[in-house]
């Protein structure tokens, strides 16, 4: 009997996850998603954030959580005057397809440095 070694030459069905570092997500300030107004009088609002969300306030230039008075007009509608942070998370990458070997090569070195987990694929000799 002879028996030949058979190389791997790439990966098929190839999936992972991608980590996503926590950070802040910003958005328009929003009335009932990210913050309510509970009064207006004298050409100001006294608006309360919702939940986690953050609100900027441009007078005293800072973020702020719980209710405060804003001069009016107050551009909360301005994108970004609203801010969530958003922990770490795993983002699934689902089937990418066949992978090179210096591809996969590539995404074993990732997984080593901690941006991605889970490789798994298919050998093809």
């Amino acid at each position: 009997m002879v028996f030949t070694a058979s190389a791997i030459v790439s990966y098929s069905n190839v999936s992972y996850e991608t980590l996503v570092p926590a950070q802040w997500v910003y958005s328009s300030a929003t009335s009932g998603v990210n913050f309510q107004t509970l009064e207006y009088t004298g050409g100001a609002h006294y608006v309360q954030s919702i939940g986690a969300y953050q609100l900027f306030d441009p007078t005293p230039n800072e973020w702020f959580t719980g209710a405060r008075w804003l001069n009016n007009p107050w551009p909360g509608f301005i994108q970004n005057y609203a801010r969530l942070w958003q922990n770490e998370s795993w983002n699934p990458s689902g089937n990418t397809g066949a992978k090179t070997l210096s591809e996969w090569n590539a995404l074993q070195a990732d997984v080593a440095a901690g941006t991605k987990r889970n490789l798994v694929g298919t050998p093809v000799y």
